[in-house]
């Protein structure tokens, strides 16, 4: 405690003051029916219902003590002008609970012994002027304001420890707000019921490393204006206090080096974006909740690391707000909520470890340089939360319960799950213990390294189920062609689902789109000796097959729309020109790496079955030469035989014939 000496000395205590404003707050009144005790009326103190405000004394003992509670409400506040003028009161105990003055409280009484209680923290103007008989206040040491004619016309001086919170700004009563100035920091101290809190304004230095100071006026700073910093790009290291719990400041695109943020549990949008200078941040260990904003450390790239809270309910991080840092490895131990991209394109992340994790779209896009996924707990997977991460070669699952969707996609190098790999290439098939859990969770998971191994080991299974090699190149295409038709329907569901858009899709669910009977197509034929190209137009795809040295379209879907046919087997461009709508255009695209096998040069389907002569035409012309090659008169070029198989048997025969003529009546019909 301090304790004053008698001194009779006039306050003046403009020494080390730059004196701002005052900022009044709304003044405590009395409200309901008066409590009376002993020779002192209470009432409860407005906005509560169990405080007690004294609002007269009307007695006249020397020496009086206000108690802390009565009939269990509890005293916390004196009203305007209560013990002013008393000429009887020497001396008054007050309760610790008091934790506010009125105005002219104890003014030009004759009060000669008095204690703050503790609960006081600002003392206003004029509270004990001209008590000249005042020789004996106690102080305390969490005073926040005193207002410079508190004393006035006393023989109290404050004590030294306490003249930093002395100020000439007129204070009405104990809830107010006043500014002050140091050489460092401009400041303002809010006081209400009791509670202070401490605001910076403004640092008034220049140095590179800062450290803003836990307490002002004994009041806890708690935040910082958004212009506390006007030369923010001078500094490189900054220290907040525990004692801030938000952070109003924006350090974007500044060249900050470090940063404490201990007492912050939420880290506003933007807050250090584009800081590419930002090594290191220190954040709570301990929080409730933990909040990181987006975009808060987007291209950080010299950011390494950011140890989480161990101990928390939830941790959300937001959209972007990792994209393209330093970040080498990621350690969450509590529930965490993650949002889209958060931690995409970190070409040093090389290891993840998420407890109870809801990761969205796109979270992991881009790392190249990831290697690892740990999962605990409850995990849900977005669509392509897990997306071009060319080096992840093992995923752990230890979780109770695990929703995912299409999660994995251009993970070409991942083929462990829980560090086994999971494709067996003795039994050209999934361990048995994974294959459930891969046909639930990568259904729809395209260029992933046991996928790729499932879909080309099928691929090579049906090559050599229901082709050999004494059949002809049109006769492989016909076996794939009808085996594809046979074991696939056309999705009746969603036909935007990624699980009907990769590679697996017939292999895995036996249904699919047309870009999954495509892409199977291209990978058996090919798988079969057979060139071919996928191709697509904007809504549909098929393949182009090279057979007996003439490229033909090949359109297996449309071929399984009314059970298995060739309507769209073995055709010409002029052939699908014709046709319009979905065949109008076509273009080469390669769908996925299984599928780079394929020229780069869109092939060019010249010739329609049964232009036998090979001059762009079916007529009767045609007629006649293959009818001189079947009966031996002629020859046929052989680079145009297979425009001569119409019935698409392997072989010219009498067959082809008769198939012949009928095109060629229906061509002049």
């Amino acid at each position: 405690m301090l304790k004053t000496k008698k001194i009779s000395l006039i306050l003046s205590l403009s020494m080390v003051m730059d004196l701002i404003s005052i900022l009044p707050l709304q003044r405590v009144y009395a409200v309901s029916d008066i409590v009376s005790y002993k020779d002192m009326n209470f009432a409860i103190r407005s906005g509560t219902t169990d405080q007690l405000i004294l609002t007269s004394y009307n007695g006249s003992e020397s020496a009086v003590t206000i108690p802390e509670t009565i009939d269990g409400n509890t005293v916390t506040a004196i009203d305007d002008t209560v013990f002013e003028g008393n000429t009887t009161l020497n001396s008054i105990t007050l309760p610790d609970t008091i934790n506010y003055f009125g105005a002219d409280v104890f003014r030009d009484s004759l009060i000669q012994t008095v204690n703050i209680p503790t609960s006081l923290r600002v003392i206003p103007s004029y509270t004990f002027n001209n008590c000249q008989e005042l020789e004996n206040v106690v102080f305390h040491d969490d005073i926040a304001i005193i207002a410079n004619t508190a004393f006035k016309k006393t023989n109290i001086t404050v004590p030294q420890e306490l003249r930093e919170c002395v100020t000439g700004t007129t204070i009405a009563s104990s809830d107010a707000t006043c500014q002050f100035s140091t050489n460092d920091w401009n400041y303002s101290i809010t006081c209400k019921d009791g509670t202070v809190n401490a605001e910076i304004l403004r640092y008034n230095g220049s140095d590179e490393v800062v450290s803003v100071p836990s307490k002002l006026n004994s009041a806890d700073v708690t935040v910082c204006g958004k212009k506390t910093f006007p030369d923010i790009n001078t500094l490189k290291i900054i220290d907040f206090p525990d004692s801030m719990t938000s952070l109003d400041i924006n350090f974007s695109n500044t060249k900050i080096e470090e940063v404490t943020l201990r007492g912050i549990d939420e880290i506003p949008a933007s807050e250090f974006e584009n800081c590419t200078e930002l090594r290191k941040v220190t954040i709570s260990d301990i929080a409730d909740t933990y909040t990181i904003g987006s975009d808060a450390f987007r291209n950080c790239t010299s950011l390494k690391s950011l140890s989480f809270p161990d101990v928390c309910k939830k941790i959300s991080i937001g959209s972007y707000a990792f994209e393209n840092s330093g970040i080498s490895e990621l350690t969450l131990n509590c529930p965490s909520d993650i949002g889209n991209r958060a931690f995409s394109e970190c070409a040093a992340l090389k290891t993840v470890e998420l407890s109870d994790a809801n990761v969205s779209f796109g979270t992991f896009m881009d790392c190249s340089s990831l290697t690892e996924i740990i999962f605990h707990g409850d995990t849900v997977l977005a669509d392509l939360s897990v997306f071009n991460c060319s080096n992840l070669i093992n995923v752990v699952f230890t979780a109770r319960q695990l929703t995912s969707y299409n999660a994995f996609r251009n993970c070409p190098e991942l083929y462990s799950i829980n560090s086994e790999k999971v494709f067996s290439s003795e039994t050209g098939d999934f361990l048995p213990e994974y294959k459930d859990f891969i046909f639930t969770h990568f259904n729809g998971s395209d260029n992933v390294g046991f996928i790729n191994e499932y879909v080309t080991a099928r691929a090579g299974q049906i090559v050599k189920e229901y082709t050999n090699d004494t059949m002809t190149d049109i006769e492989k295409v016909i076996a794939l062609h009808d085996w594809v038709c046979d074991n696939t329907k056309y999705t009746e569901g969603n036909v935007h689902d990624r699980e009907n858009h990769n590679d697996a899709s017939v292999f895995m669910n036996e249904y699919t789109v047309c870009e999954g009977y495509a892409r199977i197509c291209n990978l058996l034929y090919h798988a079969a000796g057979i060139e071919t190209y996928y191709v697509n137009s904007s809504d549909h795809a098929w393949n182009i097959v090279n057979i007996g040295g003439h490229y033909f379209h090949v359109d297996t879907t449309w071929d399984d729309l009314d059970g298995t046919s060739r309507k769209w087997f073995m055709k010409s461009d002029d052939e699908f020109r014709k046709e319009g709508g979905s065949h109008a255009e076509w273009a080469l695209s390669v769908p996925s790496p299984l599928h780079e096998f394929q020229g780069d040069v869109l092939p060019e389907c010249k010739y329609r079955m049964g232009d036998v002569n090979a001059d762009g035409s079916i007529n009767a012309a045609d007629l006649v030469s293959l009818q001189g090659f079947l009966l031996g008169r002629s020859d046929l070029v052989k680079e145009h035989w297979i425009l001569s198989d119409v019935c698409h048997d392997g072989e010219i025969n009498v067959f082809d014939m008769v198939i012949l003529r009928r095109i060629v009546i229906n061509e002049l019909a």
